[in-house]
């Protein structure tokens, strides 16, 4: 009897301590920055709730917890940061994410919308992207969260930035934001966004599409303009847009090779969109009858159908390795207005040329019959006159044979990412393949260094007006006192002006602005094909998730 009341007591005391141990862990659990005992201190994130958790063994987390966000905040780097539930942004805040941070999500509910009249500046380097992904190990899985969301009216004047930033994971369904539908992209940017630039960015494994461009009202595109974009193993299409009129510029889609869907799906009555050097890569690892679903390119939507200047302007870009054909025009698009470039006066476009479709080149699934499968009919097809057998025609040129890194059939289990780069990029400039116009942009006859970056095509209608140019620093400008102390100290503050703090010695704090012109997106070679310039183009090297790239 006494050894069982001995063991009894003992077993009871062991179980009174765990409980207190768990107790302990538990209330460490919740403490913010002002209520934790040691480790990391969790910086605040504007008005919104930070808890710091610090699970027994793991890593100690600040949560950010869901809230409406009304005031200018910063998501700093050298936190693991977590969002848990919905973040909405508004009453016209700043939200800053710095260089460098990390951001995980807790479940399908958590997403990150930015309402119309707040602004997004993520801009990360190429040492110190931003990621957002899901809360689990690795960035395999797909549909764990939401994403985020950028909306951009005409009422709003503010600029969203993003660079060096990377979104894995998301694509869960967002409801509430569109009228009928529901939002499944890692990236979607609603609305006009007349300066939003997105730039050096890569999407991966959305269970929705990469990234989505639109503007519910097909009076007022959407605008964005976005640059050397990266978007890898996306369930639906690499890049959708409706109503969009901006710019694609040095695109790179690599399908997921199981259920990818387009690499850039295009409607809208009032889309008249600029793409240029872009490479789409399917999904094709087997030789089988061909797909209508697995192409490059499809149209639909009542694409190209608006009064005045709509339809495509495409150049110098490579679509590979699709079951389907080359391209779909269904539900209602109409692409019979497309015409060559061949118009150019002086360097100047007249009006026909805001529908344009050259130096496009065209390997996907040869049919059982040994024959390119052949655009579906219904929907108004390219003229015929631009669309044929290659390398030279005018339009869309098809292959059906060997070509472009010396196969016909790739296996992306086998030919990564890395491999198209530096094998398709290499082979293909300098090949002799058609560029647009034949080279001649700016049509003076010749083809020289001149036809690099040919202004009249993106100043038109100021759309696209000084891109291209390099960053210009013209100085500081101060609130007060007009002239720097000596002993100062600098740093970029939240909103990349320059804030100064004055020595010890006095206490005083104002602002300075750096005044900065920013550097435009790169020079537009319109001499080379497809989204990188060679092999050893490294604008997606780095910053961009290991094994995707």
């Amino acid at each position: 009897m006494f050894w069982r009341d001995l063991v009894v007591r003992r077993t009871a005391l062991v179980f009174a301590l765990l409980l207190f141990v768990v107790a302990c862990a538990s209330e460490s659990r919740g403490r913010d920055d002002n209520g934790g005992s040691g480790g990391v201190n969790c910086p605040s994130v504007g008005n919104l709730t930070v808890d710091k958790v610090s699970p027994l063994g793991g890593t100690e987390t600040c949560v950010i917890r869901a809230g409406s966000l009304t005031q200018t905040a910063t998501i700093t780097s050298g936190v693991n940061w977590e969002i848990s539930g919905a973040i909405e942004v508004s009453n016209e805040a700043t939200l800053v994410i710095l260089a460098g941070a990390t951001v995980t999500a807790a479940d399908t509910d958590t997403y990150l919308l930015m309402e119309s009249g707040t602004t997004l500046q993520a801009n990360g380097t190429a040492a110190a992207p931003i990621v957002f992904s899901s809360t689990d190990d690795g960035e395999d899985g797909s549909g764990e969260w939401g994403g985020i969301v950028v909306e951009s009216y005409m009422a709003s004047t503010t600029q969203h930035r993003l660079s060096y930033f990377v979104i894995a994971e998301a694509g869960a369904p967002i409801s509430g934001i569109l009228s009928g539908s529901d939002i499944e992209a890692n990236l979607a940017l609603v609305g006009q966004h007349e300066d939003t630039r997105v730039e050096f960015f890569q999407s991966h494994s959305s269970a929705g599409d990469g990234i989505v461009l639109l503007s519910e009202d097909a009076d007022e595109v959407n605008n964005t303009l976005l640059e050397s974009i990266l978007v890898t193993s996306a369930t639906g299409d690499g890049v959708r847009f409706n109503n969009y009129s901006g710019l694609i510029k040095s695109l790179l889609v690599i399908n997921d090779p199981a259920t990818g869907l387009a690499g850039i799906r295009a409607g809208g009555i009032n889309s008249n969109p600029l793409i240029l050097n872009v490479t789409l890569v399917g999904n094709d690892d087997i030789s089988q009858v061909g797909s209508t679903t697995e192409v490059p390119l499809a149209f639909d939507n009542d694409f190209g159908t608006g009064a005045g200047d709509v339809g495509i302007q495409m150049a110098n870009s490579l679509l590979l390795n699709y079951r389907g054909p080359c391209y779909i025009a269904t539900g209602g698009a109409d692409l019979s207005g497309v015409e060559n470039l061949i118009d150019v006066v002086s360097g100047d476009f007249v009006e026909t040329d805001t529908e344009f479709f050259d130096g496009v080149h065209c390997v996907t699934e040869l049919d059982l019959n040994g024959t390119l499968i052949p655009p579906p009919s219904g929907s108004p097809n390219l003229p015929s006159e631009l669309q044929g057998a290659g390398p030279i025609q005018e339009g869309l040129s098809f292959y059906s044979g060997p070509i472009l890194g010396g196969l016909a059939e790739f296996d992306n289990a086998v030919e990564t990412p890395g491999w198209f780069l530096n094998n398709i990029a290499g082979n293909v400039n300098g090949s002799g393949l058609r560029l647009l116009n034949n080279g001649d942009t700016n049509g003076d006859d010749v083809v020289d260094v001149d036809d690099e970056s040919f202004g009249p095509l993106f100043g038109r209608d100021g759309i696209f007006e000084g891109l291209g140019q390099a960053a210009i620093d013209e100085g500081f400008a101060c609130d007060a006192p007009s002239q720097l102390p000596a002993g100062t100290r600098f740093f970029l503050d939240v909103e990349q002006t320059m804030e100064v703090t004055i020595d010890s010695s006095n206490e005083d704090l104002f602002r300075c602005y750096y005044v900065r012109v920013p550097a435009q997106f790169s020079a537009f070679n319109l001499t080379i094909i497809g989204a990188v310039e060679s092999a050893t183009d490294d604008r997606f090297d780095d910053w961009t998730l290991e094994g995707t790239i």
